[in-house]
């Protein structure tokens, strides 16, 4: 699948999740999500949830309710997330993973 084509998918599927953004409010989203994530760790997609979500591991931690320490276990490499709990933070930021639409095949 060309990139093109993944972008059109992903641009179409937050066009139906989040309806009230611009379309470049969802171009800026979709650049930031655009990554394959098949070839992300954890540790990576976790950094990239809270990039786009724009906060601290500390406030993503007082938002979700998981423990501050275990983001920084996350994220200096000690534990590894399961992807439950990945889309769980993800979800709670307000962010959408949709991994089906960012993975080239």
């Amino acid at each position: 699948m060309e990139a093109q084509v993944v972008k059109k998918g992903v641009l179409n599927a937050f066009n139906g999740i989040l309806p009230d953004l611009s379309i470049q409010e969802i171009e800026k989203l979709q650049d930031l999500l655009s990554i394959q994530l098949h070839k992300m760790t954890e540790k990576e997609i976790l950094n990239k949830i809270l990039q786009v979500a724009e906060v601290t591991p500390t406030k993503a931690a007082e938002i979700t309710k998981i423990p501050q320490p275990r983001f920084s276990e996350w994220l200096n490499g000690k534990r590894v997330p399961k992807w439950s709990t990945l889309n769980e933070i993800a979800e709670n930021l307000g962010i959408k993973i949709n991994p089906v639409l960012l993975v080239e095949s």
